[in-house]
């Protein structure tokens, strides 16, 4: 709020000083000369156009600070929809689609099948090897009692 009347006070002295200068170089001009009043539109225009550098300190206080904005463009990429999103994500390698290929002739080597084979027989040579040492310790208690 002191911020805004700091302001309007600037303005409000401002516009009547500049007021008090025009009326007395308006008043300081003779009346009959009208051939060159000591301004023209062009240099009205090229005043304007000149940045101020006079800063006026009115009742010692300092002028409001500019606010300089700054705007900046970002090009970001635009979001695909999910199903293009999933079809590039789940997209088969070269070596999926060789397999692929190669299953479907009947060449290929299903892997899972492989594995699974594989896990079945550790299986039952463990189950096997519980198997003998039972059999075994069995045997052992069956020669002791006798």
């Amino acid at each position: 709020m002191a911020n805004g009347l700091r302001g309007l006070v600037s303005y409000v002295v401002w516009t009547c000083t500049v007021a008090v200068c025009l009326s007395a170089r308006l008043d300081a001009a003779p009346q009959g000369q009208v051939s060159d009043p000591g301004y023209s539109v062009e240099r009205v225009m090229a005043g304007i156009r000149r940045p101020s550098t006079v800063r006026l300190l009115i009742f010692g206080v300092p002028p409001l600070p500019v606010a300089t904005f700054r705007v900046t463009i970002e090009q970001r990429a635009v979001m695909r929809p999910y199903k293009e999103h999933l079809q590039q994500e789940l997209a088969l390698t070269d070596l999926q689609h060789q397999s692929q290929e190669w299953s479907s002739k009947c060449c290929g080597v299903d892997l899972s099948s492989l594995a699974g084979s594989l896990s079945k027989a550790l299986e039952n040579r463990q189950i096997r090897k519980v198997r003998d040492q039972i059999a075994r310790e069995l045997a052992l208690l069956e020669a002791r009692k006798k």
